[in-house]
């Protein structure tokens, strides 16, 4: 208060990203996890990350660990969202998160652990992640997901009660989380999702 994609094929050097760390080149692709978070109808899909053979401008990652990955879209209160659209939220009401895991591989997958991590950014280069006494969670702000059959999904749902009015942004993290550990843990950290938090609450399909 989570990863684990790559391809056969050798990649260029290129600059290490952010928030992800190069994989091992073939020694865990059958486990390799296509995340797909998926949006519920009648939304469409709010926010495409990743596709399947590159990456968009917005992802953390680097080309060449991606190509696995389709789409990402997180639901908070029911509705797409993330760091193009803000959610408007009411001040110590709870906010629904759902993430939804589909196995898109030909291989069982797992086990994962994924882990919201909320922050506010000053907008000055300082990121505040000393929210304790902001930002509570309803039960756990992580999740264990067991392995994941092949067209499988597998929903991570939760809730988080914002205490005083301001923009924070959550950070998901998926890790895996199996007991082989001859491989380094490897991490992708999907793009923030922001929440906004004001004293009256929004009106009913704003």
């Amino acid at each position: 208060m989570s990863p684990l994609l790559l391809t056969t094929s050798a990649r260029p050097e290129q600059p290490r990203p952010v928030f992800a760390v190069p994989l091992p080149p073939s020694s865990i692709l059958q486990d390799c996890l296509s995340v797909y978070l998926s949006t519920l109808a009648p939304y469409p899909s709010a926010h495409t990350c990743f596709s399947q053979s590159g990456m968009n401008p917005r992802s953390h990652l680097a080309p060449g660990l991606i190509e696995l990955i389709a789409a990402v879209d997180v639901l908070v209160n029911g509705k797409p969202c993330d760091c193009d659209i803000i959610a408007d939220c009411g001040v110590g009401d709870a906010v629904s998160l759902e993430v939804q895991l589909t196995n898109l591989s030909k291989n069982a997958v797992g086990p994962l652990a994924l882990t919201v991590v909320p922050y506010q950014d000053f907008q000055n280069g300082v990121l505040n992640y000393d929210l304790e006494e902001a930002v509570t969670f309803i039960g756990s702000n992580s999740f264990y997901i067991d392995t994941v059959k092949p067209r499988e999904t597998s929903v991570c749902a939760g809730a988080l009660l914002f205490l005083y009015t301001g923009d924070f942004y959550l950070n998901i993290k998926f890790q895996d989380d199996s007991a082989r550990r001859e491989l380094p843990l490897a991490w992708f950290t999907l793009p923030s999702v922001h929440i906004r938090a004001l004293d009256t609450p929004p009106q009913a399909g704003a």
